[in-house]
């Protein structure tokens, strides 16, 4: 018997009671809108990685947000409170952009000047 060996040349084991658990994936089928497939199925060339492998990377993250913040109750108001103050922000600029729009097309005054399409 040798006094050292080189474990390094030894093979991985992939199956039996020594190999490593790894995490199981089940296959399972799921109705999607065909805009969200298109979505995924784009992104994922950009990042050359399969749509499904982006799909599940997406909802991981929302569920490890989701198990975040149900933690967390006090963390999951300060996160409502935050969207909620984005979203009015959003809807304020988008009020402001379609006024100067509207202002800018002129469709107050062809409204004013024919109000009954007559």
């Amino acid at each position: 018997m040798k006094k050292n060996y080189d474990l390094g040349k030894l093979k991985e084991v992939s199956r039996g009671p020594l190999a490593e658990k790894k995490a199981t994936k089940i296959q399972k089928t799921v109705r999607l809108d065909s805009d969200i497939v298109e979505w995924l199925i784009s992104k994922s060339s950009e990042t050359e990685d399969g749509y499904l492998t982006l799909l599940n990377a997406e909802l991981r993250l929302a569920m490890q947000r989701d198990l975040e913040l149900n933690s967390n109750p006090q963390d999951a108001f300060q996160a409502l409170e935050a969207a909620l103050v984005k979203t009015a922000t959003d809807v304020s600029r988008a009020q402001s952009v379609l006024s100067s729009l509207k202002r800018t097309s002129g469709l107050r005054k062809s409204k004013r000047a024919n109000p009954k399409g007559a």
